[in-house]
């Protein structure tokens, strides 16, 4: 009766509609008239998923660039720098191998990456500009807080479970350039 009731959808990141579960339930919705889908991450050449799409959106309306988003104020700028990390070079060495567990090693509780991400973070916000860090878990976000907080350094923890109030205020602290390094959870 919900799917029956719907007239309009609007889906966010809609290059995952080719995945089962959200094409079966999209498709559901016989009477939604209303169909709309935003991503910045079609592929193209993915014959699949624009097939995909296609049977649920229906022909594409409007197309913009990174550039235009960014120019319109809808995006922001972003410079992405790949850094290789060769530490710890003992994650294979964990005994059960599990993925969280090799994650929180490698990832969340890797002290070399920890410091690079806070040294590169302290030397961008120096230079005048806000810095978005985003991790997946929020120990992750508590243990670069703690980092920044050791260098005498501001920062922000952004995350789903604080209070609105919370929230809204540490990103006026960021509008207004009192705090210019972000941690939240993505």
């Amino acid at each position: 009766d919900f799917l029956d009731s719907v007239v309009l959808f609007v889906a966010d990141e809609c290059h995952h509609s080719k995945a089962d579960t959200w094409f079966k339930v999209l498709m559901s919705c016989h009477n939604a008239v209303y169909r709309a889908g935003l991503s910045g991450s079609i592929d193209p050449k993915d014959e699949i998923t624009n097939q995909a799409l296609n049977a649920v959106y229906g022909t594409i309306v409007a197309k913009a660039t990174s550039k235009q988003m960014s120019d319109e104020g809808y995006t922001a700028h972003a410079t992405v720098q790949m850094i290789p990390i060769d530490r710890p070079d003992d994650i294979g060495a964990i005994s059960n191998k599990q993925w969280f567990d090799i994650y929180r090693k490698g990832i969340v509780e890797n002290k070399y990456r920890n410091q690079i991400i806070v040294a590169l973070a302290e030397k961008i916000a120096q230079k005048g500009h806000t810095v978005l860090i985003i991790a997946t878990q929020l120990d992750h976000c508590d243990i670069l807080h703690e980092m920044f907080s050791k260098d005498k350094v501001d920062s922000v923890v952004i995350d789903g479970q604080q209070s609105n109030d919370l929230r809204t205020k540490e990103r006026e602290a960021l509008a207004q350039g009192k705090v210019k390094i972000a941690i939240v959870t993505g």
